[in-house]
Protein backbone atom coordinates (compact mmCIF):
# COMPACT_ATOMS: atom_id res chain seq x y z
CA UNK A 1 0.00 0.00 0.00
CA UNK A 2 2.92 2.28 0.40
CA UNK A 3 3.95 2.17 -2.42
CA UNK A 4 0.50 2.54 -4.16
CA UNK A 5 0.37 5.50 -2.27
CA UNK A 6 4.02 7.04 -3.44
CA UNK A 7 2.85 6.39 -7.03
CA UNK A 8 0.03 8.16 -6.57
CA UNK A 9 1.28 10.87 -4.87
CA UNK A 10 4.53 11.16 -7.03
CA UNK A 11 4.81 8.65 -10.45
CA UNK A 12 8.69 10.43 -11.11
CA UNK A 13 9.72 9.57 -7.23
CA UNK A 14 9.56 5.40 -8.26
CA UNK A 15 9.61 4.64 -11.69
CA UNK A 16 8.52 0.77 -10.98
CA UNK A 17 5.19 1.42 -12.06
CA UNK A 18 6.68 1.30 -15.83
CA UNK A 19 6.82 -2.27 -15.64
CA UNK A 20 3.10 -2.74 -15.31
CA UNK A 21 1.46 -4.84 -18.19
CA UNK A 22 -0.92 -1.27 -18.43
CA UNK A 23 1.21 1.13 -17.03
CA UNK A 24 -1.02 4.24 -17.70
CA UNK A 25 -3.91 2.41 -16.27
CA UNK A 26 -2.07 1.23 -13.34
CA UNK A 27 -0.90 4.42 -12.30
CA UNK A 28 -4.58 5.94 -12.70
CA UNK A 29 -5.53 2.92 -10.01
CA UNK A 30 -2.57 4.10 -7.90
CA UNK A 31 -3.30 7.79 -7.93
CA UNK A 32 -7.41 7.18 -7.47
CA UNK A 33 -6.04 4.62 -4.28
CA UNK A 34 -4.36 7.23 -2.78
CA UNK A 35 -7.23 9.97 -3.16
CA UNK A 36 -9.16 7.54 -1.34
CA UNK A 37 -6.89 6.85 1.41
CA UNK A 38 -6.61 10.95 1.73
CA UNK A 39 -10.13 11.77 1.63
CA UNK A 40 -11.99 8.89 3.11
CA UNK A 41 -15.27 8.03 2.66
CA UNK A 42 -16.47 11.28 1.13
CA UNK A 43 -14.50 10.79 -1.85
CA UNK A 44 -16.18 10.73 -5.29
CA UNK A 45 -14.71 7.70 -7.75
CA UNK A 46 -14.06 8.44 -11.05
CA UNK A 47 -12.32 5.61 -12.16
CA UNK A 48 -13.97 2.71 -14.43
CA UNK A 49 -13.64 -0.81 -13.49
CA UNK A 50 -13.65 -3.45 -16.13
CA UNK A 51 -14.83 -6.82 -16.36
CA UNK A 52 -14.06 -8.68 -19.77
CA UNK A 53 -15.56 -11.98 -20.59
CA UNK A 54 -13.41 -15.21 -20.99
CA UNK A 55 -12.91 -16.15 -24.66
CA UNK A 56 -16.56 -15.07 -25.20
CA UNK A 57 -17.34 -16.20 -28.64
CA UNK A 58 -16.19 -19.97 -27.08
CA UNK A 59 -18.76 -18.99 -24.18
CA UNK A 60 -21.76 -18.18 -26.62
CA UNK A 61 -21.27 -21.26 -29.01
CA UNK A 62 -20.93 -23.30 -24.98
CA UNK A 63 -24.74 -21.92 -24.35
CA UNK A 64 -25.97 -22.44 -27.45
CA UNK A 65 -24.96 -26.02 -27.52
CA UNK A 66 -25.40 -26.59 -23.87
CA UNK A 67 -21.96 -28.42 -23.97
CA UNK A 68 -20.78 -28.70 -20.17
CA UNK A 69 -17.24 -29.44 -21.12
CA UNK A 70 -16.52 -26.38 -22.78
CA UNK A 71 -18.74 -24.49 -20.73
CA UNK A 72 -16.06 -25.42 -18.09
CA UNK A 73 -13.60 -24.31 -19.48
CA UNK A 74 -14.62 -20.71 -20.46
CA UNK A 75 -15.77 -20.15 -16.69
CA UNK A 76 -19.72 -20.55 -17.98
CA UNK A 77 -19.61 -23.15 -14.74
CA UNK A 78 -18.26 -21.98 -11.50
CA UNK A 79 -15.34 -23.41 -10.19
CA UNK A 80 -12.75 -22.68 -7.27
CA UNK A 81 -10.45 -21.03 -9.50
CA UNK A 82 -10.70 -19.39 -12.92
CA UNK A 83 -10.23 -21.74 -15.83
CA UNK A 84 -8.02 -20.92 -18.77
CA UNK A 85 -8.75 -22.35 -22.81
CA UNK A 86 -5.82 -21.47 -24.08
CA UNK A 87 -3.76 -22.94 -21.17
CA UNK A 88 -5.94 -26.05 -21.29
CA UNK A 89 -5.23 -26.66 -25.40
CA UNK A 90 -1.34 -26.04 -24.49
CA UNK A 91 -1.50 -29.10 -21.92
CA UNK A 92 -3.52 -31.43 -24.37
CA UNK A 93 -0.86 -30.59 -27.25
CA UNK A 94 2.00 -31.28 -24.39
CA UNK A 95 0.13 -34.41 -23.37
CA UNK A 96 -0.12 -35.51 -27.62
CA UNK A 97 3.71 -34.12 -27.87
CA UNK A 98 4.74 -36.91 -25.11
CA UNK A 99 3.03 -39.19 -26.73
CA UNK A 100 4.39 -39.02 -30.67
CA UNK A 101 7.71 -40.22 -31.25
CA UNK A 102 7.71 -38.27 -34.42
CA UNK A 103 11.88 -36.55 -34.37
CA UNK A 104 9.54 -33.12 -33.95
CA UNK A 105 7.69 -33.95 -30.64
CA UNK A 106 10.37 -33.83 -28.07
CA UNK A 107 12.32 -30.67 -29.36
CA UNK A 108 8.99 -29.29 -29.56
CA UNK A 109 8.66 -30.14 -25.62
CA UNK A 110 12.18 -28.85 -24.90
CA UNK A 111 11.58 -25.52 -26.94
CA UNK A 112 8.32 -25.57 -24.62
CA UNK A 113 4.67 -24.87 -25.32
CA UNK A 114 2.65 -21.90 -23.45
CA UNK A 115 -0.99 -20.80 -23.57
CA UNK A 116 0.90 -17.75 -25.23
CA UNK A 117 1.48 -20.61 -28.42
CA UNK A 118 -2.20 -21.88 -28.76
CA UNK A 119 -3.81 -18.54 -27.67
CA UNK A 120 -4.47 -16.90 -30.72
CA UNK A 121 -5.38 -20.23 -32.58
CA UNK A 122 -8.17 -21.17 -30.06
CA UNK A 123 -9.55 -17.07 -29.66
CA UNK A 124 -9.88 -16.57 -33.57
CA UNK A 125 -11.54 -20.53 -34.30
CA UNK A 126 -15.24 -19.07 -33.48
CA UNK A 127 -14.68 -16.01 -35.61
CA UNK A 128 -13.94 -18.96 -38.93
CA UNK A 129 -10.96 -19.16 -38.73
CA UNK A 130 -9.03 -22.93 -40.61
CA UNK A 131 -6.13 -24.83 -39.77
CA UNK A 132 -4.73 -22.62 -42.45
CA UNK A 133 -5.10 -19.75 -40.02
CA UNK A 134 -4.22 -22.09 -37.64
CA UNK A 135 -0.36 -22.99 -39.44
CA UNK A 136 -0.16 -19.48 -39.80
CA UNK A 137 -0.65 -17.98 -36.55
CA UNK A 138 1.68 -21.25 -34.70
CA UNK A 139 4.64 -20.12 -37.75
CA UNK A 140 3.82 -16.13 -36.46
CA UNK A 141 4.54 -17.02 -32.98
CA UNK A 142 7.41 -19.14 -33.65
CA UNK A 143 9.34 -16.50 -35.64
CA UNK A 144 8.63 -13.99 -32.89
CA UNK A 145 10.47 -16.49 -30.39
CA UNK A 146 13.22 -16.81 -32.59
CA UNK A 147 12.94 -12.99 -32.71
CA UNK A 148 13.65 -12.40 -29.41
CA UNK A 149 17.09 -14.75 -29.88
CA UNK A 150 15.66 -17.84 -28.75
CA UNK A 151 17.98 -20.93 -30.79
CA UNK A 152 15.73 -22.84 -33.58
CA UNK A 153 16.02 -26.42 -32.20
CA UNK A 154 15.12 -27.59 -35.77
CA UNK A 155 18.51 -25.87 -37.38
CA UNK A 156 17.25 -24.53 -40.83
CA UNK A 157 13.92 -26.12 -40.53
CA UNK A 158 10.29 -24.10 -39.51
CA UNK A 159 7.69 -25.06 -41.89
CA UNK A 160 7.11 -28.57 -41.43
CA UNK A 161 8.24 -28.51 -37.42
CA UNK A 162 5.28 -25.22 -37.62
CA UNK A 163 3.01 -27.47 -39.61
CA UNK A 164 3.57 -30.37 -37.04
CA UNK A 165 2.89 -28.49 -33.96
CA UNK A 166 -0.08 -26.67 -35.88
CA UNK A 167 -1.65 -30.26 -36.64
CA UNK A 168 -1.22 -30.88 -32.67
CA UNK A 169 -3.21 -27.72 -31.99
CA UNK A 170 -5.86 -27.96 -34.37
CA UNK A 171 -6.79 -31.32 -32.63
CA UNK A 172 -6.47 -30.10 -29.03
CA UNK A 173 -8.68 -27.12 -30.28
CA UNK A 174 -11.59 -29.97 -31.16
CA UNK A 175 -11.37 -31.71 -27.61
CA UNK A 176 -11.56 -28.45 -25.44
CA UNK A 177 -14.24 -26.55 -28.03
CA UNK A 178 -15.53 -29.22 -29.70
CA UNK A 179 -19.24 -27.77 -29.44
CA UNK A 180 -18.03 -24.50 -31.21
CA UNK A 181 -16.74 -26.45 -34.14
CA UNK A 182 -19.81 -29.02 -34.75
CA UNK A 183 -22.20 -25.43 -34.43
CA UNK A 184 -19.89 -23.99 -36.97
CA UNK A 185 -19.95 -26.88 -39.29
CA UNK A 186 -24.12 -26.60 -39.10
CA UNK A 187 -24.20 -22.83 -40.18
CA UNK A 188 -22.02 -23.50 -43.20
CA UNK A 189 -24.34 -26.17 -44.21
CA UNK A 190 -27.17 -23.24 -43.74
CA UNK A 191 -25.14 -21.31 -45.89
CA UNK A 192 -24.53 -23.67 -48.46
CA UNK A 193 -28.45 -23.99 -49.11
CA UNK A 194 -29.22 -20.17 -49.01
CA UNK A 195 -26.26 -19.72 -51.88
CA UNK A 196 -27.96 -22.46 -53.83
CA UNK A 197 -31.31 -21.62 -53.56
CA UNK A 198 -30.36 -17.95 -54.43
CA UNK A 199 -31.48 -16.65 -50.58
CA UNK A 200 -29.87 -13.68 -48.46
CA UNK A 201 -29.77 -14.89 -44.91
CA UNK A 202 -31.65 -13.12 -42.32
CA UNK A 203 -32.76 -13.40 -38.96
CA UNK A 204 -33.63 -11.41 -35.45
CA UNK A 205 -31.24 -11.44 -31.79
CA UNK A 206 -33.51 -12.50 -28.91
CA UNK A 207 -33.75 -8.38 -28.65
CA UNK A 208 -35.56 -8.77 -32.11
CA UNK A 209 -32.43 -6.57 -33.85
CA UNK A 210 -32.74 -7.44 -37.34
CA UNK A 211 -29.39 -9.26 -39.15
CA UNK A 212 -29.15 -9.46 -42.87
CA UNK A 213 -26.11 -10.78 -44.18
CA UNK A 214 -25.32 -10.03 -48.12
CA UNK A 215 -22.15 -10.00 -49.47
CA UNK A 216 -22.20 -9.21 -52.66
CA UNK A 217 -19.87 -10.03 -55.86
CA UNK A 218 -17.67 -6.83 -57.39
CA UNK A 219 -17.64 -6.01 -60.75
CA UNK A 220 -14.28 -3.80 -61.41
CA UNK A 221 -14.44 -0.78 -63.25
CA UNK A 222 -11.61 1.74 -64.72
CA UNK A 223 -11.95 5.84 -64.22
CA UNK A 224 -9.46 7.85 -65.47
CA UNK A 225 -9.43 11.64 -64.80
CA UNK A 226 -7.84 14.47 -65.80
CA UNK A 227 -6.18 16.80 -62.41
CA UNK A 228 -3.98 19.81 -63.71
CA UNK A 229 -3.59 18.26 -66.82
CA UNK A 230 -2.14 14.53 -65.33
CA UNK A 231 -3.87 11.97 -66.32
CA UNK A 232 -4.68 9.70 -63.09
CA UNK A 233 -6.47 6.80 -63.64
CA UNK A 234 -8.86 4.86 -60.11
CA UNK A 235 -9.97 1.18 -60.07
CA UNK A 236 -13.70 1.04 -58.56
CA UNK A 237 -15.33 -1.77 -56.94
CA UNK A 238 -19.03 -1.83 -57.35
CA UNK A 239 -21.59 -4.54 -55.90
CA UNK A 240 -23.56 -6.34 -58.73
CA UNK A 241 -25.96 -7.87 -56.35
CA UNK A 242 -24.51 -11.68 -57.29
CA UNK A 243 -24.07 -13.51 -53.44
CA UNK A 244 -20.07 -14.28 -52.64
CA UNK A 245 -20.47 -17.29 -52.14
CA UNK A 246 -16.74 -17.80 -50.06
CA UNK A 247 -17.65 -14.36 -48.06
CA UNK A 248 -21.05 -15.75 -47.02
CA UNK A 249 -20.22 -19.21 -45.87
CA UNK A 250 -17.18 -17.82 -44.15
CA UNK A 251 -18.61 -14.91 -42.32
CA UNK A 252 -22.26 -16.54 -40.92
CA UNK A 253 -19.87 -18.22 -37.86
CA UNK A 254 -18.94 -15.09 -36.95
CA UNK A 255 -21.76 -12.97 -37.81
CA UNK A 256 -24.11 -14.92 -35.83
CA UNK A 257 -21.75 -14.91 -32.49
CA UNK A 258 -21.35 -11.41 -32.89
CA UNK A 259 -24.74 -10.54 -33.30
CA UNK A 260 -25.77 -12.43 -29.90
CA UNK A 261 -22.75 -10.67 -28.52
CA UNK A 262 -23.99 -7.00 -29.36
CA UNK A 263 -27.04 -4.78 -28.69
CA UNK A 264 -29.59 -6.79 -30.23
CA UNK A 265 -28.11 -9.91 -27.96
CA UNK A 266 -26.18 -10.07 -24.49
CA UNK A 267 -24.81 -6.51 -24.24
CA UNK A 268 -28.35 -4.75 -24.69
CA UNK A 269 -29.56 -6.87 -22.13
CA UNK A 270 -27.00 -6.09 -19.43
CA UNK A 271 -27.44 -2.57 -20.38
CA UNK A 272 -31.21 -2.78 -20.26
CA UNK A 273 -30.93 -4.59 -16.60
CA UNK A 274 -28.21 -1.95 -15.56
CA UNK A 275 -30.71 0.59 -16.41
CA UNK A 276 -33.12 -0.98 -14.36
CA UNK A 277 -30.50 -1.55 -11.44
CA UNK A 278 -29.68 2.78 -11.55
CA UNK A 279 -26.71 2.26 -13.17
CA UNK A 280 -25.87 5.20 -15.82
CA UNK A 281 -22.12 5.48 -16.95
CA UNK A 282 -21.20 2.19 -18.69
CA UNK A 283 -18.56 1.78 -20.92
CA UNK A 284 -18.71 -1.25 -22.94
CA UNK A 285 -15.92 -2.12 -25.60
CA UNK A 286 -16.80 -5.49 -26.95
CA UNK A 287 -16.84 -8.13 -24.60
CA UNK A 288 -15.31 -5.66 -21.33
CA UNK A 289 -17.86 -3.51 -19.44
CA UNK A 290 -17.10 -1.23 -17.04
CA UNK A 291 -18.58 0.70 -14.25
CA UNK A 292 -17.67 2.97 -11.40
CA UNK A 293 -16.16 0.81 -8.33
CA UNK A 294 -19.24 1.18 -6.47
CA UNK A 295 -21.89 -0.01 -8.86
CA UNK A 296 -19.45 -2.99 -10.16
CA UNK A 297 -20.83 -5.55 -7.80
CA UNK A 298 -24.17 -4.54 -9.07
CA UNK A 299 -23.12 -4.93 -12.75
CA UNK A 300 -21.31 -8.32 -11.77
CA UNK A 301 -25.14 -9.40 -10.69
CA UNK A 302 -26.91 -8.00 -13.98
CA UNK A 303 -24.28 -9.31 -16.67
CA UNK A 304 -25.27 -12.92 -14.66
CA UNK A 305 -28.79 -12.22 -15.47
CA UNK A 306 -28.59 -10.86 -18.37
CA UNK A 307 -26.98 -14.27 -19.77
CA UNK A 308 -29.80 -16.24 -18.01
CA UNK A 309 -32.28 -13.98 -20.10
CA UNK A 310 -30.89 -14.47 -23.26
CA UNK A 311 -29.31 -18.12 -23.66
CA UNK A 312 -31.58 -19.80 -21.34
CA UNK A 313 -33.97 -19.34 -24.19
CA UNK A 314 -33.76 -22.29 -27.01
CA UNK A 315 -31.67 -19.85 -29.67
CA UNK A 316 -30.75 -22.77 -32.09
CA UNK A 317 -34.47 -24.13 -32.36
CA UNK A 318 -35.33 -20.08 -33.40
CA UNK A 319 -32.80 -19.68 -35.79
CA UNK A 320 -33.15 -22.65 -37.25
CA UNK A 321 -37.13 -21.98 -37.36
CA UNK A 322 -36.48 -17.99 -38.99
CA UNK A 323 -33.74 -19.73 -41.62
CA UNK A 324 -36.35 -22.65 -42.95
CA UNK A 325 -38.88 -19.76 -43.46
CA UNK A 326 -36.65 -18.28 -46.22
CA UNK A 327 -35.98 -21.41 -48.08
CA UNK A 328 -38.30 -22.38 -51.30
CA UNK A 329 -41.43 -24.78 -50.47
CA UNK A 330 -40.01 -28.64 -49.99
CA UNK A 331 -36.31 -26.78 -48.92
CA UNK A 332 -35.41 -27.92 -45.77
CA UNK A 333 -32.02 -27.66 -43.29
CA UNK A 334 -30.32 -30.00 -41.63
CA UNK A 335 -31.69 -30.45 -37.51
CA UNK A 336 -29.15 -28.35 -35.60
CA UNK A 337 -26.69 -30.07 -33.63
CA UNK A 338 -27.91 -31.82 -30.33
CA UNK A 339 -28.08 -30.07 -27.12
CA UNK A 340 -26.00 -31.31 -24.20
CA UNK A 341 -26.79 -30.94 -20.57
CA UNK A 342 -25.32 -27.84 -19.54
CA UNK A 343 -27.86 -25.57 -17.31
CA UNK A 344 -27.17 -22.19 -18.51
CA UNK A 345 -28.79 -20.50 -15.16
CA UNK A 346 -25.40 -22.21 -13.33
CA UNK A 347 -23.53 -19.23 -14.72
CA UNK A 348 -25.44 -17.05 -11.80
CA UNK A 349 -22.78 -18.61 -9.47
CA UNK A 350 -19.09 -18.20 -11.74
CA UNK A 351 -17.19 -15.98 -9.93
CA UNK A 352 -15.02 -15.91 -13.18
CA UNK A 353 -17.18 -15.80 -16.43
CA UNK A 354 -16.98 -12.02 -16.40
CA UNK A 355 -14.25 -10.76 -13.94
Amino acid sequence: MSLIRGVGASPTSDMFWTDADSPWEFIAACKEISNFHDEGMSFITHLPVGMDATTQGLQIYAMLLRDSVAAKATNVLPGAEPSDPYSEVADIVRQKLRADTSEYAAKWLAFGIGRKTTKRQTMTLVYGSTFFSCRAYTAEWFYDQLKSGRDNPFGDETYKPCNYLAEKIWEAISVVVSSARVCMDWLRDCARIFIEHGVVPRWCTPLGFPIKMHYENMNKYTIKTMVSGVIRQHRLRIPNSETNKRKTINAICPNLVHSLDGVGGLLGTIINRALDCGIRSVRSVHDSIAVLAPEAEDMAVCIREATVDVFDQPILENIRYQFSLMLPSGVSLPEHPPLGDLNVSDVRKSLYYWN
